[in-house]
């Protein structure tokens, strides 16, 4: 399944190309990665969306987009085989937390040899399609009745506008969710059988946030926090467990986070019929 979602559509860049130029090129392109090669062919890193907003963001200076991209690169690159698909790119992403993947057609990693880039976003969607829903939010939600399900179940803690967004895009997704008026109240009542949260950080005042941080530093079940502030990216990466708690830039890809919450932690659709988990009074 996943050997058809290896995305063809491969750019090349050399470790003198301005980082202003690498940015151009994404963007004409529509791709989300590019590979950098040296003077023998030889791949020698790899840049991505994330290595432009965290690492460019991070450069303390005023000509930025002068820099060469050996500057936010990323090395060692970490390939796959054609015949290491699927297991292996689930293994690799599990264990080193790596997004994107050039595919090789034969052992060399030199620019001849790439077939591709593979994705966890790729591998995302190809999931939801195999669920007979397209990623697109802006299409017909997902009948979970028809699968023999009831819908997953998604807490949504954030300002109304965000939450409004969120909890449109993941109903869509075939997600019952509900929004914390009361967060205190309501993350206490789910000590017994936690749901997954989503939390946006943007938008509340600074205690307001820092009391939320606490409340959800305790929360048990599935985390994901969302926010515009790399900053507070790199803050909070490090502490995370990545067993059942992530931390994204916005805009975060919904069909990546759906995979996480699904394939990754394993949160399943409840089966037709099953009694809701035991909440606590």
């Amino acid at each position: 399944m996943l050997n058809r979602v290896i995305s063809s559509n491969v750019a090349f860049v050399t470790g003198e190309t301005l980082i202003r130029d690498v940015v151009v090129l994404m963007t004409e392109r529509n791709i989300s990665s590019v590979l950098v090669k040296n003077e023998a062919e030889e791949i020698i890193g790899i840049i991505t969306e994330r290595d432009i907003v965290q690492k460019f963001t991070l450069l303390d200076v005023s000509d930025k987009l002068t820099r060469m991209s050996n500057v936010i690169m990323s090395r060692p690159v970490v390939f796959v085989r054609l015949d290491d698909i699927p297991n292996g790119v689930i293994d690799l992403h599990l264990r080193m937390k790596i997004r994107h993947f050039p595919v090789l057609s034969a052992a060399e990693p030199i620019v001849a040899n790439v077939a591709g880039i593979l994705s966890i976003t790729d591998i995302a969607r190809s999931f939801l399609a195999a669920r007979g829903h397209d990623s697109n939010p802006a299409l017909a939600p997902l009948a979970a009745a028809d699968l023999g399900h009831a819908p997953r179940q998604l807490l949504i803690l954030a300002k109304p506008a965000s939450a409004g967004f969120f909890s449109s895009l993941f109903t869509r997704l075939g997600y019952n969710t509900q929004i914390l008026a009361e967060p205190s109240v309501q993350l206490g009542a789910e000590r017994q059988q936690p749901r997954p949260l989503l939390f946006d950080m943007d938008g509340f005042e600074t205690q307001e946030l820092r009391n939320l941080i606490k409340m959800t530093k305790q929360y048990r079940g599935a985390l994901i926090l969302a926010t515009s502030n790399p900053q507070i990216v790199q803050l909070f990466k490090r502490h995370l467990d990545p067993t059942h708690q992530d931390i994204f830039m916005k805009p975060i890809d919904i069909s990546y986070v759906d995979w996480l919450i699904t394939h990754k932690w394993h949160y399943p659709m409840l089966e037709k019929g099953a009694k809701t988990p035991p909440r606590a009074s």
